[in-house]
Parts: structure tokens; C-alpha cells; sequence
């Protein structure tokens, strides 16, 4: 008599599909890359003081896309922050935001 519906094939079968969905997470930070429809630090200034967040400053020397960090987010977490997205893109200054993805922490070597 079976007790377990389950036959060994499907369970391995689950088991590989958990340790796939978790190695495909995300982690997201709280930096966001901002284009800026004027170009100018002093408007990156503005726009970053106006959402609460802290201008890092141009990328690659960029004089409409900026670095900005929220301090009320945590540094890495597996949800997007859609509120503070949304507050970037809605903004009339603001071309695009990207809310920046990190990297899972793994121990070298380690099993």
C-alpha cells in the first residue's frame, strides 16, 4: 500500500523547481538611476530634496543621469520599491528612474 501520493520522480522534480525559483530572486537596493529632462546638477539637487532622497551625484560624468539613494529603504530586499518608483516617474523633471538590482550573497566554496 502507497501512503505517499507522491511518486520519487515528481518529488525531485519539486524540489528542483524550489531551488530555481529562489536562485531567480531579485534584490533590489535603495539606489536609483535618474534621467533628468534638464541637464544641471543643481536641478538633480532639487528633484532629489523634492522626493526625500540624496543626490550621489552624475553618473560616468552624465549631465542628466544621477545617482540617488533613499535612506528610508532598506539596502537590499526582494520587492521593488513601486511607491518611491512611482513618486521618480511621475515627477515632470524626471525622464526615467531605475530602482538599481544587487547581488545574493554566497559564500565561496561554500554548499
Amino acid at each position: 500500500m502507497n501512503l505517499c501520493p507522491l511518486n520519487p520522480c515528481s518529488i525531485v522534480l519539486l524540489l528542483v523547481g524550489a531551488f530555481l525559483a529562489e536562485a531567480a530572486v531579485d534584490v533590489y537596493t535603495n539606489h536609483f538611476l535618474v534621467h533628468t529632462n534638464k541637464p544641471g546638477i543643481d536641478n538633480a539637487h532639487a528633484i532629489a530634496k523634492r522626493h526625500g532622497f540624496i543626490n550621489r551625484g552624475p553618473v560616468l560624468g552624465s549631465d542628466t543621469q544621477f545617482h540617488f539613494v533613499h535612506n528610508g529603504l532598506s539596502h537590499a530586499r526582494t520587492r521593488r520599491s513601486v511607491a518611491h518608483h512611482a513618486k521618480l516617474h511621475g515627477d515632470d523633471d524626471v525622464a526615467y528612474a531605475e530602482q538599481m538590482t544587487g547581488y545574493r550573497r554566497l559564500k565561496r566554496g561554500y554548499r
